[in-house]
């Protein structure tokens, strides 16, 4: 456990390694190492604290790490490969446990640190030192904010010392106070004077997370973002890397900090901040420095005078700050050589959160509201959804991955990516040696969106029962007209097929026509009369035609009528016969006799082998359509060499079913024929009769 007053933290637990160059140092929550070289190693102190020993290293610059959870039993082992690797002695330190606050306050190379009778009580690195100022006797030391802490954190806002005034003949030998000459040590050791000097500042820079406008300045070894509302400060060590990526708009580039700890702000936390910069907006910097301190402190990475774009300017000026290397998307990365901004990142969904997912050279970077970076390392395994057979057939245009961690790391799912970046995707994760969950279904989905179904053993299924569909109802088809054929109640040229359709006719019509030719013109007023009152009174329910006359033939005089009514048709009733529903059709039953059709090869080993062979690797619970799946990417796998035994024994039972066919048909036309003879000799007979 890395020690310090972030040692409460998930990630200050990590594994120490000791080797011949050095120690090392890093988190399981990830992030960048701490490399202690064998060069800069100083002194090493062996210290009890409660419930175990701490290991703290002294470094050169005067620079301490502190590392936690060491047992006693490690002390000997540590000690031996110390002196013998790096020439080091350890020292066993002692804690005072008095808790007086009458000591000895000593500034020793870059930390300051509290002794009680010779053994020490509190220390205090001075780059945690924000300022240093004298108040009368006593020493104030201002800390540095701590932008990262959590709102239950209890943080060391402010420490002072009371160096009482010297007397007798040490006060004459001393240029002003004690608390005075305390302060300008501190200073001195710490170059709080140089580090909070303004070295360069970027007014009016947008920041879309946290969103809003900030004035940027750069100090000598922390950050200052001023805003509206609220101000942040960044050391410069908390930086654990820096990308320039483009923006879908093609206007601006987005420059991501990631942070080792996020910035927080009440209960919202920040991982990383995002400057929204425009491509073609011009930006001239100059640091304040002059042109020998530049060159010395950054070398050829940073001149005094910078001018070009903005997002150029001001990621060369963090990279030579932070000393951090800004990643990019490289030529041809991702989708190409396409310049175009849109093709360098996918728009897709985590969670609530909308935004692009950048695949980079060794990570994911997820840029929204909420900006996430995946690293390759700590990636598991990808697993494609909604790629199948079943969302080509409908017609999908989105589909999603889930990202599978490693250590225990939550998982993390994107959602709704555009279907036309599947392809380039699915590669793109090959060429990085990722492994895919379902490779079978993910790969059957690289193939269809190529357009190459041609071996799709779904696809021929498909296209096989559509066609045998198709014939049974051309077969339905041609017994309706058989049907029809050998209609004997039908009688041609009585009445048009439109007549019979829609004046039918009913009782009361023949009634009434019988009626005029029986009494004849005198009774012409009587029949007008009737004739009002009937078409007053609602007509009952009309009769087929073939009802009607079969009632004609059957007795010639007049059936009297049953009493009519007087009213109005009920709502919804309709005397066209159009809207009456028709009875359905009966299907033609199947000859049992007729032979089955030939099976393709990949039936022909799914039904032998495939099904078993899914279940051992599926396991029994398997569903029918998860066996199916898998059978298909199984087959899709198999060489032409593995599927030759099976296109034999198609083509074989291909030949069979065209056989039988054959015979089939012609035991067909043969006893139609026979039928057809018997016919003929019975009409012979009854005419010879």
């Amino acid at each position: 456990m890395l020690g310090g007053k972030n040692a409460h933290r998930d990630e200050s637990i990590g594994q120490l390694r000791v080797h011949a160059d050095g120690f090392g140092w890093k988190s399981k929550q990830g992030g960048s190492p701490l490399v202690i070289p064998k060069a800069d190693l100083r002194s090493a102190e062996w210290i009890k604290i409660p419930h175990a020993y701490q290991l703290k290293l002294r470094v050169k610059g005067g620079f301490v790490h502190k590392f936690n959870g060491f047992r006693s039993t490690d002390k000997d082992t540590i000690r031996e490969f110390a002196k013998e690797a790096f020439g080091l002695e350890f020292e066993d330190a002692h804690l005072s446990y008095k808790g007086w606050n009458w000591g000895q306050a000593i500034v020793e190379g870059g930390n300051v640190s509290f002794n009680v009778e010779g053994k020490q009580t509190l220390e205090v690195p001075l780059t945690d030192v924000a300022q240093a100022t004298v108040q009368k006797n006593e020493a104030i030391l201002e800390m540095v904010a701590d932008d990262t802490a959590l709102p239950e954190d209890e943080m060391l806002v402010e420490l002072r010392f009371h160096l009482p005034q010297s007397t007798g003949d040490e006060a004459a030998d001393v240029d002003g106070t004690p608390a005075e000459g305390f302060v300008a040590l501190v200073k001195q050791s710490g170059d709080l004077d140089v580090a909070g000097a303004t070295l360069a500042t970027l007014p009016d820079i947008q920041v879309q997370v946290p969103r809003g406008r900030f004035e940027l300045e750069l100090c000598d070894k922390f950050m200052k973002l001023f805003g509206k509302s609220n101000d942040y400060k960044i050391m410069y060590t908390a930086v654990s890397a820096l990308y320039l990526l483009p923006k879908p708009d093609g206007y601006h580039m987005a420059l991501c900090i990631a942070l080792e700890h996020p910035l927080r702000q009440g209960a919202t936390s920040y991982p990383h901040i995002v400057l929204q910069l425009p491509k073609e907006a011009p930006l001239e910097l100059e640091v304040a420095l002059s042109e020998a301190e530049c060159t010395a402190r950054f070398g050829d990475k940073l001149d005094k005078f910078e001018s070009g774009d903005m997002p150029g300017v001001v990621a060369k000026v963090l990279a030579a700050f932070t000393k951090k290397k800004v990643s990019g998307i490289k030529a041809g990365g991702f989708n190409g050589d396409n310049a175009d901004g849109r093709s360098k990142s996918i728009r897709c969904s985590l969670k609530a959160a909308e935004g692009f997912l950048y695949p980079l050279s060794k990570e994911f970077f997820f840029m929204s509201n909420k900006p996430l970076l995946i690293e390759f390392e700590k990636v598991a395994s990808i697993e494609f959804n909604r790629v199948d057979a079943k969302q080509q057939q409908a017609q999908v245009r989105t589909f999603d991955i889930t990202v599978h961690m490693k250590e225990g790391l939550p998982k993390q799912e994107f959602v709704n990516l555009q279907r036309s970046e599947y392809k380039e995707l699915f590669r793109f994760l090959k060429t990085k040696n990722i492994r895919i969950k379902n490779i079978a279904s993910a790969s059957y989905g690289d193939d269809v969106a190529e357009g190459d179904d041609d071996d799709d053993p779904y696809t021929a299924r498909l296209k096989a029962e559509r066609e045998a569909t198709k014939e049974a109802m051309m077969g339905d088809d041609d017994d309706d007209d058989d049907d029809d054929e050998d209609d004997e109640d039908f009688k041609g040229g009585d009445e048009s097929d439109v007549d019979e359709e829609y004046d039918e006719g009913s009782e009361e019509d023949d009634e009434r026509a019988f009626k005029k030719k029986k009494k004849g013109g005198d009774d012409e007023d009587e029949d007008e009369d009737e004739d009002e009152d009937e078409e007053k009174a609602a007509p009952p329910p009309k009769k087929r035609k073939k009802e009607a006359s079969s009632e004609e033939d059957e007795s010639d005089a007049p059936v009297e009528s049953p009493p009519k009514k007087k009213g109005k048709e009920p709502a919804g009733s309709s005397k066209n016969p159009l809207l009456e529903k028709k009875p359905k059709k009966k299907r033609a039953k199947k000859d049992a006799n007729e032979p089955k059709r030939g099976q393709s090869a990949y039936m022909l080993w799914m039904n032998a082998a495939g099904r078993t062979i899914a279940k051992e690797a599926l396991g029994n619970g398997a569903s029918i359509g998860d066996i199916g799946k898998w059978c298909g990417a199984k087959w899709k796998e198999m060489n032409a060499a593995a599927r030759v035994e099976w296109d034999d024994k198609a083509a074989a039972d291909k030949a069979r079913y065209e056989r039988e066919m054959a015979e089939y048909k012609s035991n067909i036309r043969r006893q139609a024929m026979a039928a057809a003879g018997g016919s003929d000799d019975d009409d012979d007979d009854n005419d010879d009769a």
